[in-house]
């Protein structure tokens, strides 16, 4: 949308402001938009309702044209969202689900599932999947016999226009050369798979995807009550907990995928800088011992059984630079359940080292994995502040 191209960082800013200033309701009601249920401008551990938000934006850039109506908006992923993203803003999305069709004669999904830990599928021009998404993996018929799911996936990053020529499963190796969107996934594969078209007990609700009805194409959406009726046919829960996968919008990928993914920013590093990127990832090497040296025990609780303890990021790896996945100060030693309460988004610290709690967990999970909320970093730097406020910022604490 044009309209929105020349609003600055600064009138967004303005906007968040008055937003505070009123309250959510009083806002909403101002700038005539109803609540918003998906996606959201995150900023300083609070969640802001996006396309109004930028609505009052485009009145303070523009006061002599003043606020954009919710008429205008349309699509809060593909508009908003990037446009706010464009500006250095947070934002979160529910989790999309999608079909991805494979035909066998011009690439080898089988082969690709049982092979590869990263794959790229292509997508259309302005298809917007983004990291947490979930897909479904079609193989059409062609003629080998049977249509059906070959597998799932869990989307790891936004679509990038590139090449897939380095894949050696494609068939048809032009389309592998021709740069095209491209979002990078992880497979993973139930006991049930593949599951045909045909199938007595779900071949009818395959029937009803898009991808089963399409006569051509490779990306299609599924409905959330299409997916919850495969989900509870294929047992995807314990299938994920069994590949130690998380379906959650959470960023808490396979340290193996992610290093996968995002190869190319640490590759063309001298050998031993590129080695401590990777090795800070799955919590070893310099990175680890730095923060060993800095906490010398459990930053929270004072255990000081050293092997027993967590190298985590805070600012989580995926989403720092080369810098911030070494730097010590974006690191917390941590005891195992903690780790994994931080690392989900289920504790945060202040700025003061306070231990915060997020609301989805109740006090009985609270008691039973030891945390009583009194707890505290037991050294906060300043060079940790603007860590822990992305992480509080991020995972929506108030």
């Amino acid at each position: 949308m044009a309209t929105l191209k020349n609003i600055s960082h600064q009138a967004v800013l303005q906007a968040v402001t008055e937003f505070d200033n009123l309250g959510r309701e009083a806002f909403l009601k101002r700038y005539d938009f109803e609540m918003a249920t998906d996606d959201f401008l995150l900023l300083n551990g609070s969640r802001y309702d996006s396309k109004a938000i930028m609505g009052a934006a485009h009145g303070y850039e523009f006061p002599s044209v003043g606020p954009l109506s919710h008429k205008v908006f349309s699509g809060g992923k593909d508009t908003v969202g990037t446009k706010l993203r464009s500006l250095g803003f947070a934002i979160t999305y529910p989790t999309a689900y999608w079909a991805f069709c494979a035909n066998p004669k011009y690439y080898r999904i089988r082969d690709a599932i049982r092979n590869l830990t990263v794959d790229h599928w292509t997508i259309r021009k302005g298809s917007q999947p983004h990291a947490g998404d979930l897909a479904l993996i079609w193989k059409s018929k062609y003629n080998e016999g049977n249509a059906g799911v070959v597998a799932f996936a869990k989307i790891l990053g936004a679509p990038e226009i590139k090449d897939d020529y380095h894949n050696p499963f494609w068939i048809d190796t032009d389309k592998a050369r021709t740069p095209e969107p491209r979002v990078p996934l992880r497979y993973i594969v139930p006991d049930k798979l593949p599951v045909w078209d045909d199938n007595p007990k779900i071949g009818a609700d395959l029937g009803e995807l898009s991808v089963a009805k399409a006569k051509g194409g490779t990306f299609f959406k599924v409905t959330k009550a299409q997916w919850q009726k495969l989900s509870t046919f294929f047992d995807l829960e314990s299938s994920m907990l069994g590949q130690s996968v998380s379906w959650s919008n959470d960023g808490d990928i396979d340290p193996n995928d992610e290093l996968e993914l995002h190869r190319s920013s640490y590759d063309s590093l001298p050998e031993t800088e590129g080695e401590a990127v990777v090795k800070s990832r799955k919590g070893q090497g310099k990175f680890r011992q730095a923060l060993i040296d800095y906490w010398n025990q459990c930053a929270v609780t004072g255990l000081a059984e050293v092997p027993l303890l967590k190298a985590s990021h805070i600012k989580a790896w995926c989403y720092s630079d080369n810098a911030e996945r070494l730097d010590p100060f974006n690191g917390l030693l941590l005891c195992p359940n903690l780790d994994a309460l931080f690392d989900r988004g289920y504790i945060s610290f202040g700025d003061d080292g306070a231990l915060l709690r997020s609301g989805s967990m109740d006090s009985e999970t609270c008691e039973k994995l030891g945390v009583t909320g009194d707890e505290r970093l037991a050294n906060v730097d300043d060079r940790h502040l603007e860590y822990l406020r992305f992480h509080r910022q991020f995972h929506t604490f108030h």
